[in-house]
């Protein structure tokens, strides 16, 4: 968890094709070598990190659309959903 937090903040800074392992592990204040001990490479590390978004933006858009009876309100509750995510997820 730590470490997929810090990988997802320093792809937001850095991107993904210009961030390193290094970088990660000095974000997480990890040894370098320690990453691998529980991650393959970089590509595995964006793969969960994006499982983690969809399965918390699927988890909220239920929460969300849970309530409403109709296919308008559930659109409508599911857009705000999206609409939260994206406001509290884009890099600053």
């Amino acid at each position: 968890d730590h470490i997929l937090r810090a990988a997802a903040e320093v792809f937001a800074q850095k991107s993904f094709g210009l961030a390193s392992i290094r970088d990660i592990a000095a974000h997480a204040q990890i040894s370098f070598p320690r990453i691998y001990y529980y991650l393959r490479n970089k590509e595995e590390l964006l793969f969960l990190i994006s499982r983690r978004a969809f399965e918390k933006l699927s988890a909220r858009a239920e929460e969300q659309t849970a309530d409403a009876h109709d296919r308008k309100k559930s659109c409508g509750a599911l857009s705000r959903c999206i609409s939260n995510i994206s406001s509290t997820t884009s890099p600053k």
